[in-house]
This record gives structure tokens, C-alpha cells and sequence, in this order.
């Protein structure tokens, strides 16, 4: 008999940000998967990790308290942190003040389509959002209840995305303050998705060396999008620079098709004590 290998995936999201299942219900599809070990990681809020990890304690499946920093520097990326305290401290302290200013973008997205002549109102994003972080893609619902476009897809192209008329810059930190604060709440910083920076070979290869220097731990190498020969180039990347290869789903549900729980690490390579290896500077 072949035996059964865990299957980690440790980057999700839940109504509690940008995605269409419920926490309990994100833990539930990973059972289903045969996930073993999960991390819910909720954009910029860790509202919903009390929630998966009572069902994860019910469904056997581990669940990993976790969250996604949107980072600045000439152009956005994400820091995912592992093991962070979700009651106090300065990660808890750092979310309530970026939901403040999720919440200021989210109005002046309104705002800015209202100009366009549309009737779009900010109760009628709010109510898309199940939990306490509003996200472009309830705008993108509002906008789809009104009729004025056919898909979040469709609502991104011509009004909120990058460039639309209707888009807002997200308000951001500094990523070696992500990976201090992640670090100051007990976490483990993981760079997410590197591939989707776009940026070349040596730019991205130039700034995982420096975030590994300010205390990165790892890098999400196993990812849906990601071609085999870049994933096998990302595996090296830690390799030279002592880092750890995670890897995730980045499931959003209905909200982002195509990438279902468990996916992405089927085949990965891990190493002994994986994920707790994070945390052994």
C-alpha cells in the first residue's frame, strides 16, 4: 500500500477579506481535498482564524493562524505571516489601522464612480462583504447588482483595476516593517507569489536576498500559476539563501475560479518538521 503523503496548503482566503466561502466552510473543502495542515491568511485582517480553527479541530484538519500584508515599494507585493498572534500585539494592533484605511479606499472608490454617473453607494458595496475588510471585488459585485458590468473580471478591466477610472492606490507598508511586525507577534514572513511581481529574473532574485536578509523566512515556490521550471528556480532560490519552500492555493472560492484547496503542493518538496520549520531562525 502507497502511503498517503500530507498535503499542505498554506495560503487561503475567507469571507473575512476577499473570498466566497466562510472560514469554517474554507476548512471544510480542505478536509474534503485531504488537506492536512491549512493556513487561513486573509488579506490585511485575522478576523476569521478563531472560526477555522474550531473547524479544524472537529475536522482534523491543523490549521495554521495566518495573514496577507500587502507591501509597498515601487510596486505592490504580499507578505504572507505564519503562527501570528491573533489577540494582541503589534500585528493586531498594525490591522486595525490598515482597516481604516481600507475602509477610507473603499469610499473613495464609491465616490469616484458616483462622478461617473453610476449609482453605487458604499451600503450597497458593504453588504457584500461578510466580514470586517472591504475589498475591490465587492465593489465589483456592486457593480454587477446594478448591472453596469457582467463579471468581477469585467468590473476590474474597466473601472477598478490599475489604471481604471474608478481605482484608488491601496495605502501599504514598508516591506522590512511587514517582516518586523510579523516577527514581533511571533510569526514566520513569507514572500507570496513572487512570480506574480512580473518583475525580471535578477530583480526578483535582488530582493528575496533582501527581504531573506531583514528576516525572511520563506518563499511561496508552490503556487497554481506557476510553470514547473519556475517553481524548480524558486526551490534553488531557497536553497542559496536559506530559505524554506512553502506553497498555497491562493483559494478565493467563486471569487477566483480555477484554484481549488490542496492544489497547489501536491508534489512538493518539503522538509523535516514542515511548516513548524518557519519558525527556526
Amino acid at each position: 500500500m502507497t502511503e498517503q503523503l500530507p498535503i499542505f496548503d498554506l495560503h487561503t482566503h475567507s469571507t473575512a477579506s476577499d473570498g466566497a466561502c466562510t472560514p469554517g466552510q474554507v476548512v471544510q473543502q480542505a478536509a474534503c481535498q485531504g488537506v492536512t495542515t491549512l493556513a487561513l491568511t486573509d488579506h490585511d485582517t485575522v478576523s476569521g482564524v478563531a472560526e477555522a480553527m474550531s473547524a479544524g479541530e472537529k475536522l482534523g484538519v491543523r490549521v495554521i493562524p495566518g495573514v496577507e500584508l500587502s507591501v509597498e515599494r515601487a510596486f505592490t507585493l504580499h507578505m504572507l505571516g505564519y503562527f501570528v498572534d491573533t489577540q494582541k500585539g503589534p500585528l493586531v494592533d498594525l490591522l486595525s489601522r490598515m482597516q481604516a484605511l481600507r475602509l477610507e479606499r473603499t469610499a473613495r472608490m464609491v465616490e469616484k464612480l458616483q462622478k461617473l454617473g453610476m449609482d453605487i453607494t458604499y451600503d450597497g458595496v458593504r453588504k457584500f462583504a461578510s466580514g470586517e475588510v472591504i475589498a475591490r471585488p465587492h465593489v465589483a459585485r456592486a457593480l454587477m447588482e446594478k448591472g453596469y458590468v457582467d463579471s468581477v473580471k469585467e468590473a476590474f478591466e474597466k473601472y477598478i483595476g490599475l489604471g481604471g477610472p474608478a481605482y484608488v492606490p491601496k495605502s501599504s507598508m514598508d516591506a522590512r516593517e511587514a517582516i518586523g511586525v510579523i516577527r514581533a507577534s511571533g510569526g514566520a514572513a513569507v514572500l507570496a507569489h513572487p512570480r506574480l511581481m512580473h518583475l525580471p529574473p535578477d530583480q526578483t532574485e535582488s530582493l528575496i536576498r533582501e527581504m531573506a536578509q531583514a528576516g525572511m523566512r520563506g518563499l511561496e515556490c508552490y503556487y497554481p500559476k506557476n510553470p514547473p521550471e519556475f517553481t524548480a528556480w524558486c526551490v534553488g532560490l531557497c536553497e542559496k539563501y536559506g530559505l524554506v519552500a512553502t506553497g498555497g492555493s491562493d483559494f478565493h472560492g467563486e471569487n477566483r475560479p480555477g484554484q481549488p484547496v490542496g492544489t497547489a503542493q501536491k508534489g512538493g518538496r518539503h522538509p523535516a518538521g514542515y511548516p513548524d520549520c518557519l519558525l527556526n531562525d
